[in-house]
This record gives C-alpha cells, structure tokens and sequence, in this order.
C-alpha cells in the first residue's frame, strides 16, 4: 500500500480524492518519524536514566507526528483554518525539540515539566480563589482542590525521578524560557517567529484580520474579488503547513543527529527541497510579496 493510500486509511478519507497539496509533506513527515523512531529504538541502554529520556521524547516526537499528520488531514478535507491552527501547533512544538536538542535534552526536558506544574498549580490556586471569592456556589472549590492533590502527586512523581535518576533539576534560569519567543530565539530562528509563528496567530486566535479582509473585499461589490480572496487563503493555508513541515524536518533532524551525529544528512536536505520547492510554488497565490 503506498504511503498515501495508507494516510487515507488511517484518517477515513476517501481513496479517490485528490491529495496533491499533502503529497510532499506526508513524505516529509513520515520519512523524518520512521527515522526518528529507529534512532531511539536503537538508543536502547542499561541506563535507567538515559532510557527515562529517551521514553520521553519518544513520546514526544509522537504527539509532534500525530499533529503533523491532523495539520495534513485538514489541508485534505479543505478545513484550511484548522490547518493553520495546527501548523501553529507543529511548528511550536519543532522549535520546542530544537532548544531541547541544543541544550542537550535532559534539563530543557525537567524544566519544561516542572514549568507545566507550576503554571497550572498557578491558574488552580487562582481559579480557587475566585471560586471562594464567590462563596462557591457551585461546589467548584472541592474540584479544583481535587485537581491540586493530583497535581502535587504529579510533582511528586517527577521528584522522585530526578532523585532515583540524578536527573539533572532543571534549575538553570535557561533551561526552559518561559516565553516561546525567547525559544526562537535561542535556536537562531528570531525570523521564523515574525515571518511563521506570529502570522499563524490569526486562525488560531480568530484575530481581525480575516473579517477586515472579508468586509475590504464585500465594500468592493465585485464577487471575483471576494472569490481572489478566497483563493489567496487557502493557498495561503497550504504554503504555511509546509513551512511547518520545514521547521519539523529541522527538528527532527537535530534530534537524531544528538544520538547518532555521524548520520547522513542527505535524506533530510533532499525533503526540505522538495518542500521549499512547494512553498514557492504557491507563494505568490498565497498573496506573497514576491
């Protein structure tokens, strides 16, 4: 079965369809996982510690995969909004792994636990308190302080892994910036942040700019207008889920290479051509300044 007959299995879309827009990223995607997972299989070690981290990124590594692959699903059945939601998602999640990588998995990985921990403890305890505030009408408090044991239970849990593993605490004041453009940063994609991550926050945030654009096109009373537009956002769509899929290829590739660094590059270059080839493909109907 080919790789595209598969996805459509897995996903329940119609064999008959057309799916040249997703052809080249699934590539892209599948073949970077497929590495991806052989690489950690293979760092298999007596090291209790070194397999722990290699059980988290794998998963990990998965969760990137599995929205890659929803980001793909949704440029397939022409949910094109979404799309961008999730190369949002996608390309977070790659700088994410980038950082990790350079800072040598292990404290960017405690750090990015413990900074969940203490941000959701933080958004508890003050749901808590506006809760008490009210006098708890709804018997809410009892919830929440449920969700705190089990969230102390989670901390403790992580506790006795950094002790049992000697993990590295993950105390450094870098380990894990609290701010993901101070992430972009680090890993020298300073651009990618304004030129991908920033515009992508339209669809995710339903920011103004699609209905200015919409209400621009509606005062001009021309349906061909309106009908450009269109057209424009949805190429638009398309080229950003490759752009995404670049950032992933990047990521990935990085990964490997920490465990295996004489790894060949080759594959990794040849995908991300084959993906910029893409974007300018569609760039200029995606209304791109050329």
């Amino acid at each position: 079965m080919t790789l595209l007959r598969q996805f459509c299995a897995d996903h329940n879309l119609d064999p008959g369809g057309d799916y040249s827009a997703i052809v080249v990223p699934l590539r892209a995607i599948s073949e970077c996982h497929q590495l991806a997972s052989r690489t950690l299989s293979a760092a298999i070690s007596d090291s209790p510690k070194q397999n722990a981290i290699n059980i988290a990124y794998g998963n990990i590594v998965g969760r990137l995969h599995e929205q890659a692959e929803g980001m793909l699903v949704c440029i397939a059945t022409h949910s094109y909004p979404s799309a961008e939601v999730l190369a949002r998602v996608v390309l977070e999640g790659s700088v994410n792994l980038s950082f990790q990588v350079k800072h040598r998995l292990e404290a960017p990985l405690v750090a990015y636990f413990k900074k969940w921990l203490e941000s959701h403890q933080r958004t508890l305890e003050a749901w808590k308190k506006h809760e008490t505030e009210l006098q708890d009408p709804d018997g809410t408090v009892r919830i929440i302080e449920a969700r705190l044991e089990w969230l102390g239970q989670l901390g403790a849990f992580l506790d006795s892994l950094i002790q049992e593993l000697n993990l590295d605490d993950g105390r450094s004041h870098n380990a894990w910036p609290g701010k993901i453009f101070k992430r972009f940063e680090d890993i020298g994609a300073k651009g990618t942040y304004f030129t991908s991550y920033h515009r992508l926050s339209s669809s995710s945030h339903v920011l103004a700019e699609d209905t200015l654009l919409y209400l621009q096109g509606l005062s001009r009373s021309d349906a061909k207008v309106l009908e450009e537009l269109g057209v424009m956002a949805i190429n638009y769509s398309v080229m950003m889920t490759y752009i995404a899929t670049i950032s992933l290829t990047q990521a990935l590739e990085s990964f490997i290479r920490f465990y295996q660094p004489a790894s060949e590059s080759r594959i990794f270059k040849a995908l991300r051509a084959e993906l910029e080839k893409e974007v300018d493909r569609v760039s200029i109907d995606a209304g791109c300044i050329q």
